[in-house]
């Protein structure tokens, strides 16, 4: 079992924390945030999306104990200033989006073995996506790795199983749902005042609004599938819902395909990996709240036009669980390959006296 840390217990750090708990042999030991005790937990217990946790959580003076078992509580402002090592941990995973390369520098060489960002980062050593490209991890030169986004995650392992196909280019189109910085009313944008493109339309309602955004999507592609992300255009819209996006692919392949072989080639790759999976039901988007993978593939809407030979796909993919899984999947790759997945010291379950 791989013991790990969470900085930042917001709506990913608090998704990985509930994963984490499923069939993963991993360990959430220590969580750093800055917010109250009571709010933490019971955001933890309780999640409009997911539903009451199914596991019994009892707050403590330093942390809480999840089916019995200690999560030590830091309030430190910087992940550096937690002494994770010092807890057992193995793996730090930043959800804050805040840590620093210097910051997470500081946290390897004080006995970690890796810190893992939860966004696209260019300060990383490595950009990873489970079921792609997270058999490139080397621990000897990687100590800070990316996973991306959740847009990211989903469009490189459906493209990755496409480029069986030979993609020659095309663009994308995502339908994501609002994010926590997005206002209910009309009001100023958060992305107004600063950042290269301001986006004044992001400060529109978002729940009665469908709002065109830029989206950095193929950059982020770049670090995974660089052969393929150059010949990709995309842009994005917020969309008035509250959990799961969907991914819409319309690609110049060089192969002659016809739909059923389209899908055959997605069904083998999805066989391979537990982070694609399929679906030919009739579904929407609410069915695929609390899915693992990191993109469920459609059958139903794939079509390969007769006349062009243009490939149109759609995949669906929990942007919160889903990507949540995503990022345990690499740190489960970690551990096995630095050797870190152990049995964990129940002496490590119990909280330190203050001396």
């Amino acid at each position: 079992m791989l013991t790990l840390g969470i900085h930042g217990f917001g709506r990913i750090g608090r998704a990985i924390h509930r994963a984490a708990l499923e069939d993963f042999g991993l360990r959430v030991l220590a969580i750093n945030d800055r917010c109250d005790d009571d709010s933490l937990v019971y955001l933890l217990r309780h999640d409009s999306h997911f539903g009451r946790l199914l596991h019994t959580v009892v707050q403590e003076r330093e942390g809480w104990r999840v089916d019995g078992r200690f999560v030590h509580r830091r309030r430190e402002g910087r992940i550096a200033n937690v002494h994770w090592a010092e807890l057992g941990v193995d793996l730090v995973i930043d959800a804050s989006g805040t840590a620093t390369r210097d910051d997470c520098l500081e946290v390897t060489a004080s006995g970690v073995t890796a810190v893992i960002l939860t966004r696209a980062a260019t300060e990383a050593d490595l950009t990873t996506v489970a079921g792609v490209n997270d058999a490139d991890y080397n621990p000897s030169s990687h100590r800070i790795l990316s996973t991306s986004s959740c847009d990211a995650n989903a469009a490189a392992l459906v493209l990755s199983a496409l480029s069986e196909l030979s993609i020659l280019g095309g663009s994308m189109l995502t339908l994501h749902p609002w994010l926590a910085e997005q206002n209910l009313l009309d009001g100023p944008s958060a992305q107004s005042g600063g950042g290269p493109i301001p986006d004044l339309a992001l400060g529109r309602a978002a729940t009665v609004n469908l709002i065109p955004k830029h989206t950095s999507l193929v950059n982020a592609l770049s670090h995974v599938l660089p052969r393929v992300a150059p010949t990709l255009s995309g842009m994005s819209y917020r969309v008035p819902t509250a959990a799961v996006s969907s991914l819409n692919l319309f690609l110049h392949i060089g192969e002659t395909a016809d739909r059923n072989r389209v899908n055959e080639v997605v069904f083998h790759n999805a066989r391979c990996t537990d982070s694609l999976d399929v679906s030919d039901e009739a579904l929407v988007s609410t069915d695929f709240i609390g899915a693992s993978a990191g993109a469920v593939f459609d059958l139903r809407w794939t079509e390969v036009s007769p006349l062009t030979g243009t490939l149109r796909a759609v995949a669906w993919y929990d942007n919160e669980s889903g990507y949540a899984s995503q990022v345990l999947r690499v740190a489960t790759q970690v551990g096995r390959v630095s050797g870190r997945l152990r049995p964990v010291d129940d002496q490590l379950a119990l909280p330190r006296p203050n001396l």
